[in-house]
């Protein structure tokens, strides 16, 4: 069980941060027995959203909250959307497990099963591998973006961050 004395984020803190997140730190969302529990920051925009690996009801998850205040619920959307056309496609992503908004409705958030033996593309190419390699796997990336493209799906924040692949 989860050490439940972390600190409360609010959406005041998520707005005013600007990168400094404190962590770890929890987040109580409505109608649900268990707390989100964030242990790490791994991508944030500035007053916009944030993604964070920690917990939720003992299981490892990804975190996404959309917090500003003029456009949250629309990324919200625009997020759920891509991953319906993924499913729809067939093409493997992490599962959606929960769906809601906290903080009088002022963040938006989605929480995804972690993928544990999965490494991104970033990490891969961090490693000393040699331009062969590199080739293959450009290769794999640029016939998967194109059965994407073929299949109606565009990524619209491609970077190699965002691309998980499997490892064993």
């Amino acid at each position: 069980m989860q050490n439940d004395t972390r600190q409360e984020i609010t959406w005041h803190k998520l707005i005013h941060a600007n990168r400094m997140i404190p962590v770890p730190f929890q987040l109580t969302l409505a109608e649900q027995d268990y707390p989100v529990y964030c242990d790490e920051v791994v991508r944030i925009i500035p007053g916009k959203r944030l993604v964070a690996f920690g917990t939720w009801d003992d299981k490892p998850i990804v975190a996404k909250l959309f917090f500003e205040p003029a456009n949250a619920k629309r990324h919200a959307i625009r997020e759920l959307l891509g991953i319906e056309a993924l499913v729809t496609a067939h093409i493997p992503t992490p599962k959606l497990l929960y769906r809601g908004t906290v903080q009088k409705k002022r963040v938006q958030v989605l929480i995804f099963e972690k993928i544990l033996n999965a490494r991104t593309l970033d990490e891969i190419w961090q490693e000393k591998t040699s331009p062969q390699e590199l080739a293959l796997l450009m290769y794999a990336v640029t016939i998967e973006l194109a059965t994407q493209h073929v299949l109606g799906i565009v990524q619209r924040d491609l970077h190699l961050k965002n691309l998980l692949l499997p490892f064993s």
